[in-house]
């Protein structure tokens, strides 16, 4: 073969590859799941933890093998709420978790950011944020940063932000997630304390995603503990214009609020389903511009599909949900002893950035073993 002849073969493989590898690769998705694991100090003595750690690892497997528009995937990032308490050293709940997933993925598959969020005590239900990640998936873009401080006033439990980067793809595929605890409490007229300083909160995150520009792909994530559904002030500051406007894309009404309308998306408690508490928002970029991108349809209340009625717990043989899994049985028990709150789950994918950072890599690999044997060979 001449060198010419082997030239135009190199082009043909680079071509065929490249073509071959980049949509198959920019059509991959994350599992992006938010979960109050009711894992902080069980009471103002700061003993604990109080969640059974393998049970908990049974929920999150299945959160993995559960099929969502047909596919099935261990989570690739987790936001935490209520982690165990030890601050200012790292929550003994991120160790804990991530151990139990390396025992079922692999070692090193998990690893968990070090920013320790601060609250405003370690009592019980004031745990602070956190944020595991899939190693083998996404990369974690330095480490937590803290929106303002806990406070009496306002953010009871720091709101965290993060910025990941999905391996194997360009920088544009970056995204941020915010991942929140908003002070609980419902509102009685002529207080409302409590809806004020999740206003606050909200008010204070959204600040800080606009700052981000509006082609920034962002997640709200976490436990808003909105009281009143979309009519909470909090709500309003969230989805208002600007460029971290967010969107919910779980399908309710735009109009919600906690009762049996809302029942596929009430989220606590699992023993008696009552209100909708956990959510995944998304700024307008991960609708409409490349790089992350929901998943149409597959925003999820794990374990509640809305066959659970208001009231009861998510075990009764009435429910439906988590049909695909052989132990939903089990799964769908440990959900109403192991947590108080259910997991949202949503699949994004990766569109629109098509070279990836290993299939480049290759792709000049071999290019340079072709070449490096045509040149032998002249």
């Amino acid at each position: 073969m001449t060198l010419r002849s082997r030239q135009r073969l190199l082009a043909s493989l680079f071509f065929c590859l490249l073509t071959t590898l980049a949509p198959t690769l920019s059509a991959a998705g994350l599992r992006i799941v938010t979960y109050n694991v009711d894992d902080d100090t069980g009471n103002t003595g700061n003993t604990g933890p109080r969640t059974p750690m393998a049970d908990l690892s049974t929920i999150l497997q299945g959160i993995g093998n559960h099929t969502l528009a047909g596919n099935a995937r261990p989570i690739d990032v987790l936001a935490l709420q209520e982690l165990h308490y030890n601050n200012p050293s790292t929550s003994s709940s991120l160790t804990a978790i991530v151990n139990e997933l390396n025992s079922v993925y692999g070692a090193g598959s998990y690893a968990f950011d070090t920013y320790v969020g601060t609250t405003t005590g370690n009592f019980v239900g004031n745990g602070p944020n956190g944020l595991i990640y899939n190693t083998r998936t996404v990369r974690l873009v330095g480490t937590g940063v803290g929106i303002g401080t806990a406070s009496g006033t306002n953010s009871p439990r720091q709101p965290i932000r993060y910025k990941l980067h999905p391996l194997g793809f360009q920088n544009p595929a970056d995204f941020y997630m915010y991942v929140s605890h908003y002070k609980a409490g419902p509102d009685t007229p002529p207080s409302t304390s409590n809806a004020t300083r999740r206003n606050l909160e909200a008010q204070k995150i959204r600040a800080d995603a606009d700052l981000l520009g509006p082609l920034a792909h962002v997640l709200y994530t976490g436990d808003f503990n909105l009281d009143q559904g979309s009519f909470e002030p909090a709500w309003a500051s969230l989805l208002a214009p600007g460029n971290g406007h967010a969107n919910d894309i779980s399908g309710a009404p735009a109009n919600w609020i906690n009762d049996a309308g809302s029942a596929p998306y009430l989220s606590w408690s699992s023993s008696s389903i009552v209100a909708r508490d956990d959510f995944q928002l998304v700024s307008d970029a991960v609708l409409n511009q490349n790089g992350l991108r929901y998943s149409s349809g597959t925003y999820q209340t794990f374990g509640n599909n809305g066959t659970t009625a208001i009231g009861n717990a998510v075990n009764l043989a009435s429910n439906t949900a988590l049909s695909d899994l052989a132990n939903r049985t089990q799964i769908l028990n440990l959900l109403t002893t192991v947590t108080d709150h259910l997991p949202i789950v949503v699949d994004y994918e990766i569109i629109g950035v098509p070279i990836p950072e290993p299939g480049a890599a290759g792709i000049l690999w071999i290019a340079s073993l072709f070449v490096r044997r045509s040149r032998r060979s002249t």
